[in-house]
């Protein structure tokens, strides 16, 4: 049997020049002192206890990518006896994204035996981009979650701190303050989050150490999917939870507080805006006071959020709307409004001038608990035709769409899965069972029919969880790797998992790339390490549903796209960017840069993608009325059987494709790039991704988005050689249209930042020479170049 859970000791914590690299300037040479001294008398307290010992002689750091397999103590964590030191001494186990008591590793090392404090701790720095998700009721649907943890711990006899502030500060007090001696908490893998963590282990008290866990689904994972489960190890079962656990009186302290979702959201508004670029500010408080302020009904001005007298008055305007407003410890309360929508689905982008619906509490958030689970399994089956099994069959019809018929479940279950409410190893067993079940049942006739549904169920339920756990497990692989003169970073964008590249001082000013259709952030490969040896901060997200990154059942497009943009730069970047798109990445940048234009300080178009329509006038309606009007002119299942045939047809012909798309240079279509491509096509939920285009709405014409919509300073590097496009009459007919677009022409195909990459950074590095520090008057129209 796989192992129940890997443990990490201290000894895996990021060494000191990785640190400085994601977190400049916090805290300098002390930090890096702390993290080396714990990393070093790790293996003597591991050794100590029960658990595994690791290599007691070593001395230094090992590269990551062999540190993962080469010192994790691996053991099963329920059949292990705990010392007796261990039984006596306090341990603190910390909640983040985590909130659950079944199949928890940490609960389990406590047991019943050794006394536990139980802390959840609300750093808005780290939770903002998860309860600023209007669109999928963030603030509120943490809330949930929380509310349910403090409730079953309860039950066992374990009360659970709440509290909010800086993780680096307040869990090394709590810790000094109950007078623990270990620190329990699951591995990170998002780049922010796991940075924090490294500072916490770098602050707590001496004799206090930080040991992460990880709850894997199987107990090894290939880097491609498509090599089965064989090649992905053994599946492994999830732990019971602990029937009674020996809680500690936690300490008195002032960080604990009431946290409803409303005062989540709060926090994470101001917390946001602190950390924004200052010509970011105003931008941000207008965002969002409409957002937080302008629900469906209200009345008056936008809320300015720079006092605290305009925070009360959003407190008092929403207070309303609070709901269960005298709870004791966590009051339900109501989440983001979810203001904007895109391809018929919320997207929390809220369109200029538009007003957001009202929010309510996520009518998917029962079903997050095992029974939840077991009940969405069996629907369908004689028996649930209560109201209860109808209120789930009308979520199923809601999320159900053509060109991801299977994405019912993640839509459901997705949030509950990101904040750890549910256990992906459980969620797998449940589903294993029922296809066990069936299959040894093996009826026939009418039954069969009901059988058939079921089964349809469990097997989208496992591959939804397998999937996450894939991508899961394959970020925590490779986050802080080197590669490309770059550092690998991860994000979570609305419960989907995303990679991205990150060079340069953070406080340079900013680059974004952004790549095509079929490619990813390390396309950029050429071009992200020169641009930060001359002094620039460089961003190379890869895009939802691209590379590999997940790849759930979203409506996928530019308005997608767009929005995970925006937030990219709000939340990671943190100030205006000049933003630079190839092929498709080139309209997502023109859409940034059109529905956000505070965000971009200069557009660079690189090959893009984009009709050019001189004479251009928008329609009346809002954008998101037109883009939801229109419907794909071929049925679902001939859009399913076309798509599958082309999808086919070019995951086997990717070499060849290439060499086609690099005339000048075909000696950069190179081995490593094809079999990246081929390699993200072979993820779960790739072929949904590459048929969503069949159901893209007709988008704004590029020259409507660059001129009118933006209006900034815009640089065409254009491919002359580009065998998909006449891309010298596109490139001239867009800088007729838009008197603010200068033209160079490449010799090179569809992709010159890859193909010709130094003479690409060049006439980059040139034209931006030319641009006004971020936050002043933009530069006045440029003469068009061709």
């Amino acid at each position: 049997m796989a192992p129940a859970c890997l443990w990490h000791g201290p000894s895996l914590l990021r060494p000191p020049c990785e640190r400085s690299a994601r977190s400049p300037g916090a805290n300098g040479p002390e930090v890096a002192s702390n993290v080396t001294r714990l990393a070093r008398s790790s293996c003597t307290s591991m050794a100590s206890s029960s658990r595994p010992p690791c290599d007691s002689g070593r001395t230094g750091w090992t590269p990551f990518t062999s540190r993962l397999h080469a010192t994790i103590a691996r053991s099963s964590v329920a059949a292990r006896p705990h010392s007796t030191v261990n039984a006596q001494q306090p341990a603190m186990v910390w909640f983040k994204h985590d909130l659950r008591v079944d199949d928890h590793p940490g609960l389990c090392e406590c047991g019943e035996s050794a006394p536990m404090l139980a802390v959840f701790c609300y750093d808005p720095e780290v939770y903002a981009h998860t309860v600023l998700d209007g669109a999928a009721h963030g603030a509120q649907a943490l809330a949930t979650a929380l509310q349910r943890l403090t409730r079953d711990l309860a039950d066992r006899g374990v009360q659970l701190l709440v509290t909010s502030g800086s993780w680096q500060e307040v869990i090394p007090d709590l810790a000094a303050a109950a007078g623990v001696r270990r620190v329990l908490a699951e591995d990170e893998v998002e780049s922010g989050a796991r940075a924090r963590v490294q500072a916490v282990a770098a602050r707590l008290p001496a004799g206090t150490q930080l040991h992460t866990w990880t709850a894997p689904l199987r107990a090894g994972y290939s880097d491609t999917h498509a090599d089965g489960a064989d090649s992905q190890g053994a599946a492994a079962a999830p732990l019971d939870p602990p029937a009674q656990l020996l809680g500690v009186q936690p300490p008195a302290v002032q960080t604990a507080v009431p946290l409803s979702a409303k005062e989540m959201e709060r926090l994470a508004v101001l917390a946001v805006g602190a950390q924004l670029h200052p010509s970011l500010q105003s931008w941000w408080k207008e965002r969002a006071s409409v957002t937080l302020g302008h629900d469906e009904g209200a009345s008056g001005p936008a809320l300015p959020l720079d006092s605290q007298g305009a925070l009360d008055a959003l407190d008092a305007r929403r207070s309303d709307l609070e709901e269960g407003a005298g709870a004791p410890h966590l009051g339900a309360a109501t989440s983001l409004p979810a203001p904007g929508r895109a391809n018929g689905a919320d997207t929390g982008i809220a369109p200029r001038g538009a007003s957001p619906a009202a929010s309510r509490t996520p009518r998917d958030a029962g079903l997050w608990t095992q029974d939840g689970v077991a009940a969405y399994l069996r629907l369908g089956l004689q028996g649930d035709s209560e109201e209860s099994g109808a209120e789930l069959a009308s979520l199923v019809e809601q999320h159900s769409r053509p060109a991801h018929p299977s994405g019912c479940f993640p839509a459901i279950f997705s949030r509950a899965l990101t904040l750890g409410a549910l256990s992906r190893r459980r969620v797998a067993a449940q589903a294993r069972a029922v296809l066990a079940d069936q299959a040894a049942a093996g009826r026939q006739g009418l039954w069969r029919l009901r059988r058939q549904n079921r089964t349809a169920k469990a097997h989208v339920a496992l591959a939804a969880v397998e999937a996450s756990d894939f991508h899961l497990e394959m970020a925590r692989a490779r986050e802080g790797r080197e590669v490309h003169g770059a550092r690998l970073g991860h994000w979570r964008w609305r419960g989907t998992l995303t990679d991205y590249l990150v060079a340069g001082d953070p406080t340079a000013p900013a680059i974004l790339l952004v790549h095509g259709f079929g490619a990813f952030g390390e396309h950029w490969r050429g071009n992200v390490a020169a641009l930060a040896r001359a002094g620039y901060a460089v961003y190379a997200p890869t895009l939802p549903g691209y590379g590999r990154s997940e790849k759930q059942a979203l409506p996928y497009g530019q308005d997608l796209w767009t929005s995970f943009l925006c937030e990219f730069v709000v939340h990671v970047v943190r100030q205006p960017v000049t933003v630079v798109g190839n092929s498709i990445g080139g309209f997502v940048a023109a859409s940034l840069a059109g529905d956000h234009p505070s965000l971009v300080h200069g557009l660079v178009l690189v090959n893009s993608a984009g009709k050019v329509e001189p004479g251009y006038v928008a329609p009346e309606k809002t954008y998101s009325d037109v883009a939801q009007s229109g419907s794909p002119l071929l049925s679902p299942t001939l859009i399913n059987l076309v798509s599958s045939g082309l999808f086919g047809l070019l995951k086997g012909n990717v070499k060849r494709q290439l060499k086609q798309l690099y005339p000048s240079a075909p000696e950069r279509a190179d081995a490593w790039l094809a079999a990246e491509i081929v390699r993200a096509a072979t993820d779960p939920g790739s072929k949904g991704v590459f048929t969503s285009v069949f159901y893209l709405q007709k988008p704004r014409p590029l020259n409507h988005l660059v001129a009118e919509m933006y209006g900034g300073p815009v640089l065409v590097l254009q491919g002359v050689r580009d065998t998909l496009s006449d891309t010298r009459k596109r490139a001239r007919a867009l800088a007729a249209a838009c008197s603010n677009v200068q033209v160079v022409m490449l010799e090179a195909g569809h992709c010159p930042h890859d193909e010709v990459p130094e003479e690409f950074n060049a006439r980059l590095l040139e034209w931006m020479e030319g641009l006004e520090p971020a936050g002043t008057a933009r530069a006045g129209a440029l003469p068009a170049i061709i």
